[in-house]
């Protein structure tokens, strides 16, 4: 089976649903894709939460995978190393101030 981009996205979309108890309490309609249901607000903010917790994921993932590259992994390029991760860091609060994250 090959998954597309949006495919992918979809399953993680549905297993991050899965984490805040989001799938569990619908009806399928008679038109494909709608259901009927009820979702608490506790629900959606947990939801809501579980995305910004993956793009702040992704944004270290990057950060290790730039570390592991042997070209940037030397005195020579500290100063660009130090740039690149003060970058991410820099990204990852303003995803958090975005979304209202507290430390």
């Amino acid at each position: 089976m090959v998954l597309t981009e949006e495919s992918k996205m979809n399953e993680r979309i549905e297993k991050l649903g899965e984490q805040a108890d989001l799938l569990g309490e619908f009806t399928p309609t008679k038109i494909p894709g709608r259901y009927v249901g009820y979702i608490t607000e506790e629900q959606i903010l947990k939801f809501a939460e579980l995305i910004v917790q993956e793009c702040l994921s992704k944004v270290d993932k990057t950060g290790f995978a730039f570390n592991e590259q042997p070209q940037y992994n030397n005195k020579q390029n500290a100063l660009v190393s130090e740039g690149f991760f003060w970058a991410l860091e820099s990204v990852k609060q303003q995803i958090k101030q975005h979304f209202g994250v507290e430390e």
